[in-house]
């Protein structure tokens, strides 16, 4: 398909979209739930993008398939409605679906047949990001928009704060079996993040963290910021500022 749009000679969002086009990702998702229907595999479907996966997932929690699914933020937020306004930075893979596609995903997490939302933090050169929309990498910077992102919703009224809490904590620490992460009780990880509901901020490039800041979420405003982030009960970012020791991280095994 891909090569079928290229002789064509367009470079459009919609060609890229027919290149990559939900179908590659709907029979990749059927074959991985008969698979894991016939053998009783635990199956985990990342960065699910289109309706009809979000139904294939719903349709296999309800028979009993061992199945759990997240999806991003970029598609929860953006559709590609939204390429002539954001240009090239929009590109990522699996590509950003028409609108039906973002209304599904929102269903799909609200009833939870997406289990939680990941970044896909995947962070490129500006520079790499800009030309033929065929020819530059897919990706941009997630992690740091992600949970203003959704706070943005708990102040619109479509979520709740202990919603985030399940999407982006207990449910992933569930998942992958990370014992002491997702839950605020006696004998966990002091892992704390304060938010205040009533701060509005511009997501802007020039504030992220990143080497190369750039999102494709460039001037939303949002209602609802983190303020403090503890790790293990040691403060590490306070007001939108990294601070503390620089070098914190513990590598975390799986235990089932």
């Amino acid at each position: 398909m891909t090569e079928r749009v290229a002789a064509s000679g367009r470079d459009d969002y919609h060609a890229l979209m027919e290149a990559r086009p939900a179908l590659a990702e709907i029979l990749t998702v059927q074959t991985a739930l008969a698979y894991s229907k016939a053998t009783g595999a635990r199956l985990h479907v990342l960065h699910v993008t289109a309706k009809e996966t979000v139904e294939l997932i719903r349709r296999a929690k309800k028979d009993g398939v061992p199945v759990t699914a997240e999806t991003c933020p970029h598609y929860l937020f953006l559709s590609a409605d939204d390429y002539d306004r954001i240009g090239p930075m929009i590109k990522v893979y699996p590509v950003i679906k028409e609108e039906k596609d973002r209304m599904a995903l929102w269903e799909g997490l609200l009833d939870g047949t997406l289990d939680f939302v990941a970044s896909d933090h995947a962070p490129h050169r500006i520079e790499e990001k800009k030309g033929n929309l065929f020819e530059i990498p897919s990706g941009m910077c997630g992690v740091e928009s992600m949970l203003p992102l959704l706070l943005g919703e708990v102040s619109k009224g479509k979520i709740t704060l202990p919603f985030v809490v399940k999407v982006l904590a207990e449910h992933p620490a569930e998942i992958y079996g990370l014992k002491k992460k997702g839950f605020l009780t006696k004998g966990m990880d002091a892992d704390i993040v304060l938010v205040d509901m009533s701060e509005t901020k511009t997501i802007r490039n020039e504030d992220l963290h990143s080497k190369q800041p750039m999102t494709a979420f460039d001037g939303m405003e949002v209602t609802g910021w983190p303020v403090a982030t503890y790790l293990r009960g040691q403060l590490i970012a306070k007001k939108h500022d990294v601070c503390g020791e620089k070098i914190l991280g513990k590598w975390l095994s799986c235990k089932k």
